[in-house]
């Protein structure tokens, strides 16, 4: 393997996503209305669940009451939700743009050489692109190694994405918190979002995948 390449990618994926972590933490998740709009979210939980005891004890009197529960918590989860979509839709475009100047650095470059020799599928996930012409040095007289073992810069970038970039936003990112982790599904399933929906001509129920 041509050991700078491969660390060189995979540094340059971590220090991004930290970047990127640190970045939105300061911006929006550490600011008052991100706080605000999670007290906000577990105060309108606290209440769906204290009507859906109502409810189970007295249906008809109660209904109306955990209604009003349920919008308040949709809306509520649906308002965090947003707060993550943006940071998230922009770090998405970034690492974007981060493939399409890594490959255009290593473009059809062998970034490394697979210790065997894959499989048919993912094979061609690993040899993607390769000029196998740019072999590293003292490989191509190795009579030990297949050209079949070459991997590009593309799957050293999905390794990575796959491994340090995961465990970076583990350590550094913001999740929002449990219940309003639906993403763009949770703001769309608000009653806000349903009127947003309708009033864009969409059946709100057509975008559920259940």
């Amino acid at each position: 393997m041509t050991h700078s390449e491969v660390l060189n990618i995979a540094v340059t994926v971590a220090a991004c996503q930290i970047c990127l972590d640190l970045a939105c933490n300061y911006l929006v998740y550490k600011k008052d209305p991100y706080k605000r709009a999670c007290s906000a979210f577990q105060r309108a939980s606290w209440k769906k669940s204290k009507a859906e005891e109502d409810l189970a004890k007295n249906p008809k009197k109660n209904e109306k009451r955990y209604q009003r529960a349920k919008d308040d918590f949709d809306n509520a989860r649906a308002f965090v939700a947003s707060k993550h979509t943006f940071p998230s839709t922009f770090s998405s475009l970034f690492f974007v743009i981060l493939l399409r100047i890594l490959g255009t650095e290593n473009k059809g470059k062998v970034i490394a050489v697979l210790p065997f020799t894959p499989w048919r599928i993912l094979g061609r996930i690993s040899r993607r692109g390769l000029d196998f012409t740019n072999m590293p040095t003292g490989l191509i007289e190795d009579s030990s190694v297949s050209f079949e073992q070459g991997a590009s810069y593309l799957f050293i970038y999905f390794l990575s994405a796959m491994s340090v970039k995961f465990y970076c936003n583990k350590l550094f990112g913001t999740k929002p918190p449990s219940g309003a982790d639906g993403g763009i599904l949770s703001v769309m399933d608000s009653p806000q979002g349903r009127k947003m929906a309708q009033a864009m001509g969409v059946d709100p129920d057509d975008l559920k995948f259940d």
